[in-house]
């Protein structure tokens, strides 16, 4: 062997070595999370556009299917398993197949297609979204570090979403399904199997842990989903419409600030009773400023405080959920996080159709909530 071939032996050995350092170093997970979280997020505004134009859009509907689909999850994690036991990428194989039975069936969007569509594409988003979740927090230093990531890639999917959000719209569904194709194909490439549980018994609510603090995270949660619309329809009503994705965004950014500054900076990362009498505070004087009508925008960055704190008390509720509940395994003990946020915003929403003050009722839910916590 000449020296030139062993040169060129040298540097093909070396760039090898430096490619499997990448590939290994390489945060493939928490991409392909945010990926899922990002397509599945425009698959929503893209399906809710398609009820709209066949005018049986409800608010129920997509609430509704979520909800099935979560508790469909739960049942086959905790007692079938016969979904749930496949790796990332065999759902995704499967996700892959079926999409192009729906591509071919896509040329005439009747409604039973598109509900169809509609649930596959969430049951396999859905159990993509727990395992890459799962593998997260599992190879994060604490369990309250990896949902602060899983959080992050969360509220920067929302950020990327309302931004690209405008250019889907005019898509027909033979246009879109080949992203999904694509998506799961990518999708496929990963694969992470379910934690097993600890314990092998079945889960009963008296062996439940911390039901107390699931409850809380209930009450806490979905406050912006209410005040979001009643803002931009304030703007409607000021002939202000254009400006409404500002009010989508801003409680995503300040969100994004706040978990970055909580993650980098030392002063941020106050004790969970000081985030409480913060949460109080905020919730109680936004309260108050749209009672007497204070300056439009000075409200909206007041609720994206509001959203700012709530997440992070989110996150520290996950936590403690999770670690009481070690013996369940770590997937269906998110899967039940899930499944209570899920039904907690479907009896939201159906109250609200009956009492359009339901957000302010919300808000006092929440100072309640937040007050529960200060004495634990």
């Amino acid at each position: 062997m000449n020296s030139l071939q062993t040169k060129k032996l040298f540097m093909f050995k070396k760039t090898s070595i430096l490619f499997l350092k990448f590939k290994d170093n390489f945060p493939v997970t928490p991409l392909f999370y945010l990926l899922i979280t990002l397509i599945s997020s425009l698959f929503y505004s893209f399906i809710t556009t398609r009820f709209i134009s066949l005018n049986i859009f409800s608010p129920f509907l997509f609430i509704f299917l979520n909800a099935a689909v979560d508790f469909l999850i739960f049942l086959d994690i905790h007692f079938i398993g016969l979904i749930s036991k496949h790796s990332s990428s065999a759902i995704s194989r499967c996700g892959f197949i079926l999409m192009f039975l729906f591509l071919f069936l896509g040329s005439d969007p009747i409604l039973p297609v598109i509900i169809a569509l509609s649930f596959f594409s969430m049951l396999f988003f859905s159990l993509l979204s727990l395992l890459y979740k799962q593998e997260i927090i599992k190879t994060s230093s604490s369990v309250k570090k990896g949902l602060l990531n899983l959080q992050l890639l969360l509220s920067l999917s929302k950020l990327v979403g309302f931004a690209i959000g405008s250019l889907i719209h005019e898509m027909t569904l033979t246009q879109y399904i080949p992203v999904l194709i694509v998506s799961f194909f990518a999708f496929s490439f990963k694969k992470i199997r379910k934690e097993e549980k600890k314990d092998k018994t079945k889960l009963r609510l008296n062996g439940l842990q911390a039901k107390y603090y699931l409850l809380l995270l209930m009450m806490l949660g979905a406050t912006a989903v209410f005040w979001i619309p009643a803002f931009i329809a304030e703007l409607s009503d000021q002939g202000r419409i254009e400006l409404s994705w500002l009010v989508f965004i801003i409680p995503g950014i300040m969100s994004i600030v706040f978990l970055k500054l909580t993650a980098k900076i030392e002063v941020f990362n106050m004790s969970f009773k000081v985030k409480n009498m913060l949460h109080l505070l905020f919730l109680g004087a936004f309260l108050v400023m749209n009672i007497f009508q204070v300056y439009f925008w000075l409200r909206v960055l007041f609720l994206g405080f509001i959203a700012a704190i709530n997440l992070y008390i989110g996150l520290d509720l996950q936590a403690i959920i999770l670690k009481k509940n070690e013996t369940l395994g770590m997937i269906l003990s998110l899967q039940l996080i899930r499944l209570a946020s899920t039904f907690a915003l479907l009896i939201f929403t159906i109250i609200s159709l009956f009492d359009s003050n339901f957000m302010y009722y919300k808000i006092m839910l929440s100072l309640i909530a937040s007050t529960l916590l200060l004495k634990k």
